[in-house]
């Protein structure tokens, strides 16, 4: 069960590519995974199957260390996630870092720590947001009795946590204790494969945009805390002269939720499709094709799909319950108070009613300019500091 070379970090998940339906946590791992794979030595420890998946990866091997991408990764079978397996597989490769990906799972979350703990191994937890109001409202009392029993025990004691901005931090500290040792690093961006790709979609999308018409386009788990709902809502009062297509991409959280959201009644102008997960492939030209990414989320810990919009170019229309502020004075897009359904409506208006030449000039350097925003450099020099 050794991993071929030495290891400097190893990164427990649930989920690892070829995965993706997850999204965020997954995007997340493999950004920071890509970016730092020359600058030390990572391997990956992760289930064999997808999100919501009831088998495993078609052609992969289980329970033997595999190269991808340049490191090398562990995906554990169904039948060998027990705790001594976990235990036995950090301890015998020592990493210098165990860099714990997500809170709340038994097998990647919690063994690990466990295990961790036992080895008095330094241990990095990324909630990725689980610790958020929002999060823990959702199977509010098994989380929280977690939580309880984690600080009465002393879990998280000496542990450091990577927080993505400033609020997750505090977050953190509320649910583990103030004097939480607690690193602010914001997610590495998943960057465009192809820049001249996304340069000759984004020409296309711009000659083509037409007044009164709109291509909408949500990518998001259909989930309560993503607004799905509220979205629907929206689109429902738009004047019925305009045309707008909306794409759904994302899995199915809550088939209750889904039909819900399936039984609301929408315009004759309005088309409706839903996508279902995409690969990241397929996600590439998703974007391309529309014109206005709509997430009124009631809460984000990043928001992986709101940055891979707004690099490809594509303003975004989301709520205030998101990191990414100031939008309308930046010029990418908007950020509304929930609580103001018009003002979202009356965006999705504005935009529907822009020509090629007007919508061009508003979000043509938009890409561009917050590329510059993210300083991704200097972004890659922080984990290299913080890890090394």
């Amino acid at each position: 069960m050794k991993c071929p070379e030495a290891v400097d970090m190893l990164i427990v998940s649930d989920w690892y590519l070829p995965a993706y339906k997850a999204g965020g946590p997954i995007v997340s791992c493999y950004n920071m995974v890509k970016a730092l794979r020359g600058q030390m030595r990572i391997a990956v420890l992760c289930g064999d199957r997808d999100y919501q998946d009831k088998e495993a990866f078609e052609g992969l091997a289980c329970n033997k260390w595999l190269q991808r991408d340049g490191i090398y990764v562990y995906y554990l079978s169904r039948k060998a996630q027990k705790y001594n397996r976990v235990a036995d597989l950090i301890g015998v490769n020592a990493p210098s870092i165990l860099y714990i990906n997500g809170i709340f799972s038994k097998v990647f979350s919690i063994y690990p720590l466990l295990a961790g703990n036992r080895l008095r191994m330094r241990i990095l937890v990324a909630p990725r947001g689980m610790m958020a109001p929002g999060a823990l409202g959702i199977k509010s009392l098994k989380k929280r009795s977690f939580l309880l029993l984690a600080r009465f025990l002393g879990l998280y004691r000496g542990i450091g946590f990577h927080a993505t901005h400033e609020h997750e931090a505090q977050h953190i500290r509320k649910q583990v204790g103030a004097k939480a040792s607690v690193k602010v690093l914001p997610n590495l961006p998943g960057m465009p494969e192809s820049r001249s790709r996304t340069e000759a979609y984004k020409r296309e999308r711009f000659a083509n945009k037409e007044v009164g018409s709109l291509r909408l386009l949500t990518v998001a788990r259909i989930a309560p805390e993503k607004n799905i709902d509220f979205a629907l809502d929206c689109l429902a009062e738009l004047p019925g002269e305009l045309s707008v297509e909306w794409s759904h991409v994302g899995p199915v959280y809550s088939e209750a939720y889904f039909r819900s959201c399936r039984q609301k009644k929408l315009p004759e102008g309005l088309s409706v499709r839903w996508l279902g997960s995409r690969s990241p492939q397929e996600l590439e030209r998703i974007y391309s094709q529309n014109e206005l990414f709509f997430l009124p989320t009631r809460g984000e810990n990043y928001g992986h799909a709101i940055v891979e919009s707004l690099l490809r170019s594509v303003p975004v229309l989301i709520s205030d319950q998101a990191p990414w502020r100031d939008l309308s004075a930046k010029g990418f897009g908007a950020d509304l108070p929930l609580g103001d359904k018009k003002a979202f409506v009356d965006y999705i208006c504005t935009v529907a009613m822009m020509g090629p030449l007007e919508y061009r000039k508003a979000f043509e350097g938009l890409g561009d300019a917050f590329e510059k925003q993210m300083s991704l450099d200097r972004l890659v020099q922080g984990y290299v500091s913080w890890l090394t």
